[in-house]
């Protein structure tokens, strides 16, 4: 009786501790719904786990924490199933930590837990303040690291976590069948806290790799956000230079026009100025405003830079969204621009064509000096 008294009351405590992890990591979808079904599924749990199966209790409390994350509250599938296997293995390292350990104090057999019920209390206490330990811990991670929806490096913590498991279960099979003495307990306990520290571990190394890979991207955003508004203000810097020119000449255009003998003169005046002021329009190939101004922008830098940009627009691409427009071309016509610059030729010739009402094409060529890289018939970036 005093054994199913600690059992109801410890899985009370066990069941609170999950929900308020859950609580606070995911947010319920209703706080008394997800805590009365809690407790119910607790219940469930502490029903079963009187049969003493204890493959059939890690099962059924791996189902059961899974079916709450994924039902009652609001965890992400992948995270639901990354957390409840931790939580299992938590579970499970608990146990290899305290019963192990009270064996080798008192210098009982591994099994006494079951026949002695001041073993069993002390055991079960001591297991229940490391999985209450394990959930602070997790929430710690949770709360430290923002990017728990990513799946990257879930499978090596699921293969951690189900190694740990199984480990434990073959830990809990031998000990029917070996004649235990200290030295094996302490084996035993030592090799569990190691296991169990190493989901933590590989957690949060895995949690840091990300955070260092996401800063990576945000850098190199930054250096191509800084490579962009170099080429926008050099285009901007050129444009002012040739208006400055202009505006410069307009006055003696404007005396010129003025000092006509005839509306013929002026005329002719007016058709030798027009190209020049024609320089200084933005392109109009298409009725595509995005591809308008790319092309507008790569005019004007070949322009700067000594290079001969033909173009020859039959489509407008108006299919394609302006963000993947823009991210096309423009990584197209740079790295075209690059390779046109170091070259003699220094020429970029695009032509958007389109075959048929369901194939638009890009062919895009530029002058370059020496061959692209291979490595056995695959092409590699030169700035690899």
């Amino acid at each position: 009786m005093s054994k199913i008294i600690i059992d109801i009351v410890y899985y009370f405590l066990e069941a609170a501790a999950f929900w308020l992890f859950c609580y606070k990591a995911f947010q319920p979808k209703s706080k008394v719904i997800s805590a009365s079904v809690t407790l119910v599924m607790y219940a469930l749990l502490f029903w079963v786990f009187q049969f003493g199966n204890v493959y059939l209790n890690i099962a059924l409390t791996l189902v059961i924490n899974l079916f709450l994350m994924l039902l009652v509250f609001r965890a992400k599938p992948q995270v639901a199933i990354v957390f409840s296997v931790l939580f299992e293995g938590s579970i499970a390292a608990s146990e290899f930590i305290a019963i192990p350990l009270m064996g080798a104090i008192l210098g009982t057999h591994f099994n006494t837990f079951k026949t002695d019920i001041w073993f069993y209390f002390v055991a079960n206490t001591i297991s229940k303040i490391i999985i209450v330990f394990s959930y602070i811990i997790y929430y710690k991670l949770l709360q430290k690291h923002k990017d728990f929806e990513d799946r990257t490096g879930y499978s090596f913590i699921l293969l951690i976590s189900i190694s740990n498991i199984s480990l434990f279960l073959l830990i809990q099979y031998l000990s029917n069948s070996i004649t235990s003495n200290v030295q094996l307990y302490i084996v035993w306990a030592v090799s569990a806290v190691f296991f169990y520290v190493s989901s933590f571990v590989v957690l949060h190394y895995r949690n840091y790799m990300i955070e260092q890979a996401n800063q990576i991207s945000e850098l190199t955003l930054d250096k191509q956000q800084k490579a962009f508004d170099e080429q926008y203000f050099s285009v901007v810097e050129a444009s002012n230079k040739e208006l400055q020119i202009l505006s410069h000449d307009f006055k003696n255009h404007l005396i010129q026009l003025e000092n006509a003998e005839s509306l013929e003169q002026v005329r002719d005046y007016v058709g030798n100025l027009y190209p020049t002021i024609r320089n200084f329009d933005a392109a109009t190939v298409s009725d595509n405003a995005t591809l308008n101004v790319i092309i507008s922008k790569y005019n004007t830098l070949c322009s700067v830079k000594g290079i001969d940009f033909q173009y020859h627009i039959e489509s407008a691409l108006e299919n394609l969204e302006a963000s993947d427009l823009s991210a096309i071309l423009n990584n197209l016509l740079d790295n075209a621009l690059e390779a046109a610059e170091q070259s003699v030729g220094k020429c970029i010739e695009l032509n958007i064509f389109k075959k048929n009402e369901n194939l638009e094409s890009i062919l895009l060529t530029n002058s370059a000096d020496s061959a692209p890289v291979e490595d056995g018939g695959e092409l590699l970036s030169s700035k690899s």
